[in-house]
């Protein structure tokens, strides 16, 4: 994984599995100054991004991919409820290819308090949906969590998001 403190992607399978108590050996690399990162991450990635887990003789590169495949061994990664994981894999997945807006306009640093952005009407969007979507599966898988009583991939995948939240002040529903 990269730096947690910057990098989203590197934070979400990092906080499913501490949160979870699945082992792993943690390796940070750390994202160089003014060149690109491909050069070294490509030594231990195909796509010379991170995260990447090491399973073996298996390697898996994304952060969706290293989800499914931990699950495989792992079943409480999602809910065990049909609806529930179905909808919970639904949310991951959205959050893994959307929210554009948010991502661009407001940089993942966990450690900042930052002044609020202009919200746009493409932020907004963002900001609207989440609502929409949280508000979604607290109510109908009664939390504490986005789907159900125990954490599960969905609310790793939102990790970085509630921090983006409260690093900007951004403004949601309670």
């Amino acid at each position: 994984i990269a730096n947690k403190n910057y990098s989203s992607w590197s934070l979400r399978p990092w906080v499913l599995l501490t949160q979870l108590g699945i082992p792993f050996e943690e390796r940070q690399h750390i994202f160089p100054v003014g060149v690109s990162s491909y050069p070294e991450f490509s030594k231990f990635s195909p796509t010379g991004f991170v995260p990447v887990l090491d399973d073996g003789d298996i390697n898996v590169w994304d952060t969706l991919a290293i989800v499914m495949h931990v699950a495989e061994a792992h079943p409480e990664v999602w809910p065990a409820d049909l609806e529930a994981r179905s909808w919970a894999r639904s949310a991951a997945a959205e959050m893994h290819s959307g929210f554009s807006t948010l991502r661009n306009r407001c940089g993942m640093n966990v450690g900042i308090r930052a002044r609020t952005p202009e919200i746009t009407p493409g932020l907004r969007g963002d900001l609207a949906r989440l609502d929409q979507l949280w508000a979604d599966g607290l109510d109908r898988f009664g939390g504490p969590y986005l789907a159900g009583q125990k954490f599960t991939a969905a609310d790793a995948f939102f990790c970085p998001v509630a921090f983006r939240i409260q690093s900007y002040n951004l403004p949601l529903a309670d």
